[in-house]
């Protein structure tokens, strides 16, 4: 297949951005926490970051959230995808609309023929809520993800602008900032034309597999409590087909997924300044020493940590946004 880009060696991501040859050496030089956590990884501009990533059919992407917007467009691949509890189909020209905390993740990579390659643009949060001053309808009207089926005579077009943001990030000529600025307001500007011309573009969620079905149960019960015994027992199979079946598509056991998304909750929850047992009670641990060594095996720091450092974001992104 023409115009696949050749992968670059994974180090600290489990799927890692695809980067021109010329881009690499400034690549390499940027620092990041080596843990492998793709939860948590960091922007490393205060305003709009753009890369490609590429994940041939054995990389293995987790269930995950960020603390900014993610833009993405699918350039070739067709996987199904994870997004906030529901699944969907995505094919080539695909666009998708992530807003900070929402849980997402690409399943079932083994399965496709072709790699999957996307253009990602990622808008900080503070950045964002300080736009919204001037342009209001931007992002501030998405708190749901958005998932736009893009027609084929128009793919050639998105393609190439999110391309163009990739460039100007990785070769950061003078006036990058204000071109990627520019240039990503422009694409969001014509998300919100395509999204109000055809709602008939939103393609709707699959609803009728057992996945999905599991899924959406776990999605709706997040507060109770949720076994695999009485999951087989509603959906009337065995707890053997479920743990194959979540083995298979999420590569995580049935019980590691419900903690992967109750995880994702905590949160925002932690960014809500909830004390810490009332979020652990609410989400179905145990009790908050379990809910704490879950928290830090998944993000390396305890609740506590994390919420103090949400709050100095937060702080910050109120002077910001007041200035």
């Amino acid at each position: 297949m023409k115009n696949i880009p050749t992968p670059v060696d994974n180090t600290f991501w489990e799927t890692r951005p695809s980067i021109p040859l010329n881009f690499r050496a400034e690549w390499d030089q940027v620092k990041y926490n080596e843990r492998p956590i793709y939860q948590d990884t960091d922007m490393i501009s205060s305003q709009i970051d753009a890369y490609q990533y590429y994940s041939e059919n054995n990389s293995v992407i987790h269930l995950h959230s960020h603390p900014f917007y993610e833009f993405i467009y699918c350039c070739n691949g067709n996987p199904h995808y994870l997004l906030d509890g529901m699944l969907y189909q995505l094919q080539k020209g695909d666009v998708l609309l992530i807003p900070p905390d929402v849980s997402h993740c690409p399943i079932s990579l083994d399965c496709m023929k072709d790699p999957y390659v996307r253009n990602v643009i990622r808008i900080d949060k503070a950045f964002a809520i300080r736009l919204s001053k001037y342009v209001p309808t931007v992002l501030s009207d998405y708190a749901s993800p958005i998932v736009l089926h893009v027609e084929s005579k128009n793919q050639d077009f998105w393609e190439k602008q999110f391309l163009f943001c990739v460039r100007e990030f990785y070769e950061k000529k003078p006036g990058w900032q204000a071109t990627l600025v520019g240039q990503t307001l422009q694409l969001l500007g014509f998300l919100n034309r395509s999204l109000g011309k055809d709602w008939d573009c939103m393609p709707r969620p699959e609803k009728g597999t057992l996945l999905n079905k599991i899924l959406m149960y776990v999605e709706g019960h997040l507060t109770d409590k949720i076994t695999l015994k009485n999951t087989a027992r509603l959906f009337s199979v065995s707890e053997s087909t479920i743990v194959k079946l979540f083995r298979r598509s999420l590569n995580v056991s049935f019980s590691q997924y419900v903690t992967q998304r109750r995880l994702i909750s905590a949160k925002a929850y932690l960014t809500e300044d909830k004390p810490l047992e009332q979020i652990s009670e609410a989400l179905g641990f145990s009790d908050y020493s379990t809910f704490y060594r879950a928290f830090r095996k998944e993000y390396g720091m305890g609740p506590l940590c994390f919420q103090k450092k949400q709050k100095a974001i937060y702080h910050y992104t109120e002077e910001f946004t007041n200035e």
